[in-house]
C-alpha cells in the first residue's frame, strides 16, 4: 500500500517551515517538514511501521536565522505564562500604566483606549500583544515579567537552542539594526509550536494563550488565506520596517487545524520587500505538497 493511502486514511501532525532568505544566492524561498507519529492506539504495529516510513524529514534553509520581527511575541507570552504561574500571580492581576510613557510613534491600538492612567491586566497585556500585536502591550510585559535575555534563558531550557530574544520593541524602534537580534530558525519555529500544541492544557495561562491566539484577527490574508475553508488557525505575524516606498519583509507563523482533524505547524519567512498574497503563495504551495 503507498504511502498516499496513509497520509488520507491517519491524522497526522505535520511540522513545516518555510523561508525566504537573503543568505542565500538564488533561492526565494526554503522549507522544512516534519510528520510526527501517529497515535499509537489508532494503528497496528505494522501499520504505525509502514507509517513512520514515509516520516522523512525534508527541508531547505531550515537552519538559517531569520529576524522575528513580532513573531518574538509568541515566545515572549509563552514565558510570560510560565512567569506567572512560578510567581503564582494571576493572569487577570493588574499593574499600573502611565500613558505618557508609552511610545507613541509605533503600532499600538491600547493608545487609544488608555486613559492618563490606567489599571490593565496581564490577561489585556498579552491579548492587545497578540491579538494586535501591539508594541507597547510587548514592552510593558517586557517590564513587569522579564527581559529579553530571561525570554531566551527559559526557551532554552525547554530545549530549543536555535529562538533567540535580543531586544525589545523600543530598543528596535532606537537602532533598526537591533531588528536581528531577534531571530530563530524555521525548523525550531516549528518545534516550539509543536511543544504549545502538545501544553496548551498545561496551565490555565497556556489555556488562555491558545484561545486568544485561536482569535488572531491580523494577517488573514497570509497563512490564514492558503487554508481550506473549515480550518482553525492559531498563529502570530511579524512585520518588518519597510524599506523607503517600499512594503515591508512579512512572516507568519502557527499552526493549522484541518476540518478532518489534521494538525499542521507552519512557519512562512519573507525577509525582503513583499506583500501578503506572496507570503500565501508559499504558504499554500508548502500545503499543498503534504
Amino acid at each position: 500500500m503507498n504511502s498516499k493511502f496513509f497520509t488520507r486514511t491517519f491524522s497526522f501532525i505535520a511540522s513545516i517551515a518555510l523561508a525566504a532568505s537573503f543568505a542565500c544566492a538564488g533561492e526565494s524561498h526554503g522549507y522544512f517538514a516534519k510528520f510526527a507519529q501517529p497515535a499509537k492506539s489508532a494503528q497496528s504495529a505494522s501499520v504505525n511501521k509502514i507509517a513512520q516510513s514515509t516520516q522523512k524529514p525534508a527541508g531547505l534553509n531550515e537552519s538559517v536565522r531569520f529576524p522575528m520581527h513580532s513573531v518574538m511575541k509568541f515566545p515572549q507570552a509563552l514565558y510570560v505564562a510560565h512567569f506567572l504561574d512560578s510567581a503564582k500571580i494571576d493572569i487577570n492581576a493588574k499593574v499600573q500604566v502611565v500613558k505618557a510613557t508609552l511610545m507613541q510613534n509605533t503600532w499600538s491600538p491600547m493608545l487609544k483606549e488608555l486613559g492618563d492612567t490606567a489599571l490593565v491586566s496581564y490577561a489585556e497585556l498579552l491579548q492587545w500583544s497578540l491579538v494586535q500585536s501591539d508594541n507597547n502591550a510587548s514592552d510593558l510585559l517586557f517590564k513587569f515579567c522579564g527581559t529579553p535575555q530571561n525570554i531566551t534563558r527559559y526557551i532554552e531550557k525547554l530545549g530549543f537552542k536555535n529562538i533567540q530574544i535580543g531586544a525589545t520593541e523600543a530598543e528596535m524602534h532606537a537602532d533598526l539594526a537591533k531588528s536581528d537580534l531577534n531571530w530563530c530558525t524555521p525548523k525550531e519555529i516549528s518545534n516550539l509550536f509543536e511543544w504549545f500544541y502538545k501544553n496548551k492544557d498545561k496551565n490555565v495561562n497556556l489555556k488562555f494563550i491558545w484561545k486568544t491566539m485561536s482569535e488572531v484577527e491580523t494577517g488573514k490574508d497570509r497563512i490564514p488565506a492558503a487554508v481550506p475553508a473549515g480550518a482553525t488557525v492559531v498563529h502570530k505575524t511579524g512585520t518588518g520596517f519597510p524599506p523607503k516606498d517600499k512594503l515591508p519583509p512579512m512572516n507568519d507563523v502557527g499552526i493549522v487545524i484541518l476540518p478532518n482533524g489534521r494538525v499542521i505547524f507552519i512557519a512562512v519567512f519573507v525577509p525582503e520587500p513583499t506583500a501578503p498574497d506572496k507570503l500565501a503563495e508559499i504558504a499554500r504551495k508548502a500545503l499543498s505538497g503534504l
